[in-house]
């Protein structure tokens, strides 16, 4: 008849397992990230890096922009944001405005892009744009959101982003 208990063996085995468990949903957990200044809340894979952008940039239509960017493995999350002058937001239909987004994209990743999908989308009524880039060896998808006079634009860069499910949690969690 065989004794009824644990081992030392089984406890190993055990503990084995669980460390496995612990180490694998570690390396997928997400963080929530808020910024008040910003309006807006998203969930990174890692602590974000804020970068500043102070005056005109080479968008001239945008001002003071802050970027928040995070790294897992071989692909880059970045949330951005940027308020545009008030002559602007007058002499520009949001539609234009989005075309600015887009082209702001492409000059982000320094190169031409050998393939460009864009689809018109929403998020709580506020209009905006899924754009979707390939080129010089990179893959990209963005989602553009202009909210009154700021534009809101989410990236992910990397190798084979646009169907991976990292991607679109990324791109969803957005919310203003």
């Amino acid at each position: 008849m065989k004794k009824i208990g644990t081992t030392w063996r089984d406890c190993l085995v055990i503990g084995i397992v669980l460390l496995g468990l612990f180490l694998f949903f570690r390396g997928t957990r997400w963080e929530q990230f808020s910024s008040i200044e910003g309006g807006f809340s998203v969930e990174f894979p890692s602590k974000p890096k804020i970068k500043q952008i102070s005056g005109r940039t080479s968008d001239s239509r945008f001002q003071n922009g802050v970027l928040f960017m995070a790294d897992k493995g071989q692909t880059s999350y970045l949330v951005g944001y940027a308020d545009n002058f008030d002559d602007v937001v007058n002499q520009s239909s949001i539609e234009d405005r989005l075309d600015g987004a887009r082209d702001s994209a492409i000059a982000y990743l320094k190169g031409e892009m050998t393939s460009t999908l864009e689809t018109k989308i929403s998020k709580n009524g506020f209009p905006g744009r899924e754009i979707v880039l390939q080129g010089n060896g990179v893959d990209c998808k963005c989602r553009v959101y202009i909210v009154g006079k700021r534009r809101f634009t989410l990236v992910v860069t990397g190798s084979n982003v646009r169907f991976a499910k990292a991607t679109n949690r990324f791109l969803i969690r957005l919310s203003f």
